[in-house]
């Protein structure tokens, strides 16, 4: 098989971001620093051409992508949706951690199982998102493709293009429209970078949240 490209982003921040409120899959748009981020990044990569773009259809997600590659339709994906983070939506993430410490904990130090009250555990959101990138190659081989979808689930990814199985000693940062490559050819997963921000010069995003 040919080596097929991703070109993997997380969203632009949102006012949710911004004051470290969970989002989980709520559809919250991009705040003004969201669209410059999203504007930076296409300014990085306007001379590349994708063959196919893909994103979490949640706005957040699909905004940013039709930011960054203007000129290709976006695919909206239901799988791609950010980890569902259920009674913790909405939530300060320093209230979350009050009201579901052990919850909270493995969520952090990346223990298994990590059931959310309410929501998706760990191990469905990384069962769904691993899928479809397994999918994607198969479906997109030998391409150069832009998916752009969300923090919590990315780090699933992470985790599965590099075998890793057991639990992370910290979760992996992933900023807001940081850029990853990733590459897969002859039945293998290669990871070329990681989280890169350097376009982001005076445009980082001062919280996480998820």
């Amino acid at each position: 098989m040919a080596t097929t490209e991703i070109y993997l982003v997380r969203h632009g921040e949102t006012a949710a971001n911004s004051r470290n409120i969970v989002q989980g899959q709520s559809d919250v748009p991009l705040n003004e620093r969201g669209l410059a981020q999203a504007a930076r990044l296409a300014e990085r990569l306007k001379d590349m051409r994708f063959d196919a773009v893909y994103a979490s259809d949640l706005d957040r997600a699909m905004r940013t992508a039709r930011i960054v590659a203007p000129h290709v339709e976006v695919i909206p994906s239901k799988e791609l949706r950010e980890w569902d983070l259920g009674d913790w939506v909405g939530r300060p993430f320093e209230e979350v951690k009050r009201l579901y410490p052990d919850e909270v904990d493995a969520f952090l130090h990346d223990h298994s199982p990590c059931p959310i009250t309410g929501g998706e555990s760990k191990e469905a959101a990384y069962d769904r998102v691993n899928r479809f990138l397994d999918e994607l190659v198969v479906r997109e081989n030998g391409k150069r493709i832009l998916v752009v979808t969300h923090c919590g689930v990315m780090r699933g990814m992470l985790k599965h293009i590099l075998g890793i199985t057991e639990p992370l000693p910290r979760q992996p940062q992933v900023g807001n429209v940081s850029l990853s490559r990733i590459l897969h050819a002859d039945g293998c997963w290669q990871l070329g970078t990681w989280n890169d921000i350097s376009h982001l010069d005076g445009l980082l995003s001062r919280a996480g949240g998820y």
